[in-house]
This record gives structure tokens, C-alpha cells and sequence, in this order.
């Protein structure tokens, strides 16, 4: 009774409530933004598919929220949501990334191994230059193929007495390129330092 009277209105129309005073609003299949007491309160982007597993996961178990009707609206099953919990509680976000690796099914849960950290450094870190990049793609759906291309993309490296300069292969088109050359100089201004006390630089060809 108390969700119905909080989502009751024309505007409110396209909310589902999921339990606990929380509702969530589709914007598309990967964005949606979350309502807590009928009050817009954050916007949850499932960049990857263990975005989506991770931010899931929070929302059963920090919040208490209901399963069957948070996975219809994020497309998913209350099974897999429920292999996912089990996931997180053998090893956290950590063990949710080697899941992401190996599959999501049951057979699979069985199979994950301790992680040594390396793999959600990773998945950190893509997350962090998504996070950069979004700045300069205003349609989110170039994010992840620009991210891919940059991080994959062919390239040169020239080692000076202070610095060692990765020179990336530019993207074709203008604006993926200049989204590129942005990230190159966010990631510059870090002034990562590597082990031998050289400050690890990149560069976009011409």
C-alpha cells in the first residue's frame, strides 16, 4: 500500500516499485535512476554486464529490496540474481569479476577461485577511464567501442631519461579521436611514475 501511494501519479507512471520505498525508472536497457521514498535519488549505468551484477547485488542486500521485481526490470531472473548473491558471498565485488569471466551459471559458482586482486584492479581501472571518457562522448553508446579502441588499439613506445611515451594509434573519426587525445592528457596529468622512477606518458599519433 505504502509503494502504491509513492508512485501514484502520471509522472511516476513508468516507475516499478522494488520493495523498501525504492522504485527504478528505465531510460534504457543500461541506464536507470533510482528512487528512494518516490524521490530520484541516484542514476545507476550498467556499463558492463558485472556493472549489473555488482549494482544488483548491492540493491538485495544492502537495501532489502524485492528480487523477482528488480529482475524484470533489469532483465535478468530472480535464479541468476540469486547466483549472483551467492557469488558476492564467497568473495565479495572480487568474486563477481571472476564469475564475469567464467559464466554466470551454477555449474560455474562451484569453480570460483579466491581472486589475487589482479582482476577487479582491472575492472576498476576500465571503470575509471570510462568514467574520463564519458566526458567527451555525449552518446553514451560510443563509450565502451571508443574504450575498447583505445585500450586495444596499436601503438609506439619510445623510452627518454625521464619519461616512457606510449604513442597510440588515433581513432578515424574527429570526435573519437579528440575523446582520445582527452584521455591521453587526463591520464598524463596523474603523472604515473613507474618502477624505475621514469613518469609514464601517452600520446595520440598524427
Amino acid at each position: 500500500m505504502i509503494m502504491n501511494t509513492l508512485f501514484n501519479n502520471n509522472e511516476d507512471m513508468e516507475i516499478t516499485p522494488i520493495g523498501k520505498g525504492f522504485g527504478l525508472k528505465k531510460i534504457n536497457s543500461n541506464k536507470f535512476i533510482l528512487y528512494r521514498q518516490g524521490v530520484p535519488d541516484k542514476e545507476l549505468v550498467f556499463y558492463t554486464k558485472l556493472d549489473k551484477q555488482i549494482i544488483t547485488v548491492d540493491l538485495v542486500l544492502k537495501h532489502g529490496v524485492i528480487k523477482h521485481r528488480l529482475a524484470e526490470i533489469v532483465g535478468v531472473t530472480r535464479k541468476t540474481i540469486d547466483v549472483w548473491v551467492d557469488t558476492y558471498h564467497q568473495g565479495g565485488n572480487a568474486a563477481l569479476v571472476n564469475s564475469s569471466k567464467k559464466g554466470s551459471g551454477r555449474r560455474e559458482k562451484q569453480n570460483i577461485t579466491r581472486p589475487d586482486g589482479n582482476k577487479f584492479k582491472e575492472y576498476a581501472a576500465r571503470k575509471k577511464l570510462a568514467s574520463i571518457l564519458k566526458e567527451y562522448l555525449p552518446d553514451e553508446r560510443d563509450l565502451l567501442p571508443v574504450l575498447d579502441a583505445t585500450t586495444k588499439c596499436k601503438g609506439q613506445v619510445k623510452s627518454t631519461e625521464n619519461r616512457l611515451i606510449v604513442r597510440l594509434e588515433p581513432l578515424e573519426r574527429h570526435q573519437f579521436r579528440n575523446a582520445q587525445e582527452q584521455l591521453c592528457r587526463h591520464l598524463n596529468q596523474m603523472n604515473v611514475k613507474l618502477h624505475n622512477d621514469k613518469t609514464l606518458a601517452f600520446d595520440v599519433g598524427k
